[in-house]
């Protein structure tokens, strides 16, 4: 069924007619009558915005507005009451309530990719930092330099300087600690040596004087 839309200028002059504290309800009733009987529909379907509303009781309930300029729309059976442009600022409003929520939909999906796509760079980073903790924490000697190797290394000659000969080495070892072991050690005479030792002992000995003769004698026997 289409959609009829009027625009209607209503008279409330009438709430005055009533108490004070009950104008302002009293004019509502005059509008959803008047509603109801140009839009030919029952006073129940008639529905009345916030904004006309709030335009009824703007200046307290003792106070209504006597007249009110509002665009009735009938849509089937039901009428809805809004005041002139009102419909528009609403429809407005969703339209920009409905974008808002659009970027803010799409800005949780850019983020929540992103994020997806940082995930595997977060953790290679975290994997490197921890090897290079551990390369800083550990001990120095299980994985030493080669400058600092080499310069542990000793010299060759403080080595010559320092290791004994193997000749000072070998003669301590070989020495006799008693003197019945360096008389055992001691190699045995030979033959010649013994006969040359009997002959001296054997041949009789002369005095000083006889050894050597005297001058005077020498010369007598010239």
């Amino acid at each position: 069924m289409a959609v009829l839309e009027r625009i209607y200028t209503v008279n409330l002059s009438k709430a005055y007619d009533y108490i004070r504290t009950k104008r302002a309800r009293r004019a509502v009733k005059l509008l959803r009558a008047f509603a109801a009987r140009h839009m030919k529909t029952e006073g129940e379907e008639v529905k009345i915005s916030n904004g006309t509303n709030s335009a009824i009781f703007e200046h307290s309930m003792e106070r209504p507005p006597r007249r009110l300029k509002v665009q009735m729309i009938k849509d089937g059976e039901r009428v809805n009451v809004y005041l002139v442009g009102e419909q528009e600022k609403l429809v407005a409003a969703k339209k920009a309530f409905d974008e808002k929520k659009k970027k803010r939909e799409d800005g949780r999906k850019a983020a929540s990719e992103k994020k997806a796509k940082a995930a595997p760079e977060k953790k290679e980073a975290a994997k490197a930092t921890q090897v290079a903790a551990k390369i800083a924490t550990a001990p120095a000697s299980t994985t030493p330099a080669p400058s600092t190797a080499k310069a542990t290394q000793p010299a060759p000659s403080a080595a010559k300087t320092v290791q004994p000969s193997a000749s000072a080495s070998a003669k301590p070892s070989t020495a006799p600690s008693t003197p019945s072991a360096a008389k055992a050690t001691q190699p045995a005479p030979s033959a010649s040596s013994q006969s040359t030792a009997a002959k001296t002992a054997n041949a009789p000995t002369t005095p000083a004087s006889s050894a050597q003769p005297s001058p005077l004698a020498s010369e007598a026997k010239k």
